[in-house]
């Protein structure tokens, strides 16, 4: 009976690439990939856990979608929760019937004073990571216009003016029909919550 052996330059060979396939299959996901000190620290508008009472300077029911001056695709997007997330650039698909936006998806928090809404996002996956800051101005409920967007780890300002290449349009809100809650990953993360007694809270419940 014949015996095979398998040759050591095989199993050398292909080692490299079974450790690569094994962390991508984990830092696709940002659940599982940790965040730099310097973004986390740099996330300041925290995460309540609260709902509150609906704003009726803003829309839930759908996401704002704002297009490029130069070539008038949508380029940008936003939907606001009423517990202060806000998940970003779901436009371009069925994104909002899709599982992956609430575990992968660009999320952050939102606050509103007088006409201005300010946003922070953190956006984290294989390739980069990064957290902004961006404000928006409030035509009316179906009208923004971004201000200016901040990049809060280098401290860089990109203002929205019409004499950039990609000057972003007012945003216009489009309905959606169903829309998944606000589960997201960033809820995993004990930094990203005002309160660690809320936090505590849901995580014994999730």
């Amino acid at each position: 009976m014949k015996t095979y052996r398998q040759s050591p330059f095989s199993i050398y060979f292909l080692k490299p690439f079974i450790i690569i396939l094994f962390i991508l299959s984990f830092s696709c996901s940002p659940r599982y990939t940790p965040l730099s000190l310097d973004i986390s620290s740099s996330f300041t508008q925290c995460y309540t856990g609260s709902v509150t009472e609906i704003n009726p300077l803003i829309r839930y029911d759908g996401y704002y979608v704002g297009k490029s001056s130069k070539h008038g695709m949508e380029i940008f997007s936003v939907a606001f929760y009423r517990d202060g997330l806000a998940v970003f650039n779901v436009h371009g698909g069925n994104y909002f019937e899709e599982d992956r936006l609430c575990k992968w998806g660009t999320w952050g928090t939102y606050s509103i004073m007088d006409d201005i809404i300010t946003t922070q996002l953190i956006i984290h996956n294989t390739f980069s990571s990064c957290c902004l800051e961006s404000r928006y101005l409030i035509i009316n409920d179906t009208v923004l216009q971004k201000l200016y967007t901040k990049d809060l780890v280098n401290k860089t300002i990109t203002t929205n003016n019409p004499f950039q290449d990609r000057y972003l349009l007012p945003l216009y809100f489009k309905s959606q029909e169903s829309k998944p809650d606000s589960e997201c990953w960033l809820k995993e993360k004990h930094w990203f919550w005002c309160d660690r007694q809320k936090y505590r809270e849901y995580k014994k419940k999730s």
